[in-house]
């Protein structure tokens, strides 16, 4: 025998004192749903484990909402006696949560689809934003990115550990790059990579703390500038010889 309450009609878009049978309860959840609410009494009424799920419904007037619905076991005198339940209508924080995922799937996108590698740390200098081609044109691996936070130091310290920085005090190193970090200034400059690669950064501080830096791979325009300095000193030498002679 199932027992509803005035709220629990509510959001069932039923009269008050409406008593539905329980395979005509399990039957309001949406089809995909249903044996997920059905194993879950089953459970409880069998073992007395309790449930807490969120699931979508169907009401009684065809409006889809979704519901977040608790139940145990109650016992009497060592035994399972009945199910005691809630149900709570959640559709509206399911609403905001997929329009916050949605927005965070559209900004991932645009991240990933910069021509530049970006990455943006708070004031406590742990990562907050990046994309794909920043790990990539700093060859980081996706080791440094599990767990919740990924700290700027350690980013720094994977990178002295292979050798970035030259074969100065490693920790020394360390330790001045972060300092300056939390002392974030605008910054632009080229670094070149072991590997050959040389990038351009461009950094700068934002209003509560913490900074945004891009990394644009400038390899071959580096190479051009270095060439074309070559061919100007070589002109240069070759006037200054001919003037002598």
């Amino acid at each position: 025998t199932m027992n509803w309450s005035d709220q629990t009609c509510q959001i069932h878009d039923v009269a008050s004192g409406h008593q539905p049978t329980l395979q005509q309860s399990i039957n309001y959840f949406a089809p995909e749903a249903r044996d997920n609410i059905q194993n879950a009494m089953e459970a409880a009424m069998r073992t007395g484990r309790t449930w807490d799920l969120e699931l979508p419904l169907v009401t009684a007037m065809n409006r889809r909402i979704w519901v977040r619905t608790a139940g145990e076991a109650e016992y009497q005198d060592g035994k399972r006696v009945r199910l005691v339940g809630i149900f709570q209508d959640i559709s509206q924080r399911r609403k905001l949560e997929d329009e916050v995922r949605k927005k965070n799937i559209l900004m991932q996108n645009i991240l990933n689809n910069l021509p530049v590698g970006l990455s943006v740390f708070d004031s406590q200098l742990n990562l907050q934003i990046d994309n794909q081609l920043f790990r990539t044109l700093l060859d980081l691996p996706d080791s440094l990115f599990e767990g919740n936070t990924t700290r700027f130091e350690s980013i720094i310290r994977f990178n002295a550990e292979r050798g970035e920085y030259g074969d100065t005090d490693r920790e020394a190193s360390i330790q001045n790059i972060v300092d300056r970090a939390r002392q974030a200034r605008p910054h632009h400059f080229q670094r070149a990579r072991a590997d050959g690669h040389t990038l351009e950064i461009r950094g700068a501080p934002m209003p509560n703390g913490g900074f945004v830096t891009t990394y644009a791979d400038v390899t071959d325009l580096a190479r051009a500038t270095r060439a074309a300095q070559e061919a100007s000193r070589s002109k240069s030498q070759f006037v200054a010889n001919m003037s002598h002679e």
